[in-house]
C-alpha cells in the first residue's frame, strides 16, 4: 500500500494526476469511514492531492476533511498526528485561497500549538515541516502564532 502511495506522489511531482488517480483507486475507500487507519488516511491524504492537482477543489476538501475527522476517533491518529495534520494545513491552504481565512485559522490552530505535550515537547519542532508550512500560511492571512520567525534549515 505504502508503495502505491508513493508512486502516487511521485506522479503528482510529474504533474500526472490521473495517473496517481488511477494508481490509487484499488485502495481509496468508497466512502472514508471514521475509523481509518493513519496510512489509510494517508491514501485518502493522497487522494485530495490528486482531486486539488485535478482542479476538483470541493473533492479535495471533502477528503482533508475526513482525514480530519478521523483524528480522535479510534483511528490511532489524534489532531496533531502527521498525517491529520498535513490535512489541516493542506485544507486551511485551500480555504485561504478562497478567502475563508476564520476557517484557516482554526484549521491551522492545532498545528501551530507549541504546548509541550506529554513527551515533554511540542507537537512539531521548529524545523518540521509542516510546522513551517503553517507558519508561513499563518503569516499570510495575519494568523497570529508564538512561533515568531523560524530559523532557517540546516543544508543537507
Amino acid at each position: 500500500m505504502l508503495t502505491r502511495i508513493e508512486l502516487a506522489k511521485t506522479l503528482l511531482r510529474l504533474d500526472e494526476p490521473e495517473e496517481a488517480t488511477v494508481l490509487l483507486r484499488p485502495l481509496t475507500p468508497v466512502r472514508p469511514r471514521c475509523d481509518a487507519t493513519p496510512l489509510q488516511g494517508q491514501v485518502m491524504l493522497a487522494g485530495a492531492r490528486c482531486s486539488t492537482a485535478r482542479g476538483d477543489v470541493e473533492a479535495a476538501e471533502r477528503a482533508y476533511e475526513a482525514v480530519i475527522g478521523c483524528a480522535g476517533a479510534g483511528s490511532g491518529m489524534d489532531l496533531v498526528h502527521p498525517v491529520a495534520a498535513a490535512a489541516r494545513v493542506s485544507l486551511a491552504a485551500s480555504r485561504a485561497d478562497r478567502g475563508d481565512l476564520d476557517s484557516a485559522a482554526g484549521l491551522l490552530a492545532p498545528v501551530l500549538d507549541n504546548a509541550v505535550l506529554a513527551h515533554g515537547r511540542p507537537a512539531f519542532g521548529a524545523e518540521h515541516p509542516l510546522l513551517r508550512d503553517a507558519v508561513v500560511l499563518a503569516d499570510r492571512i495575519g494568523q497570529p502564532h508564538s512561533w515568531g520567525s523560524l530559523p532557517p534549515l540546516p543544508e543537507r
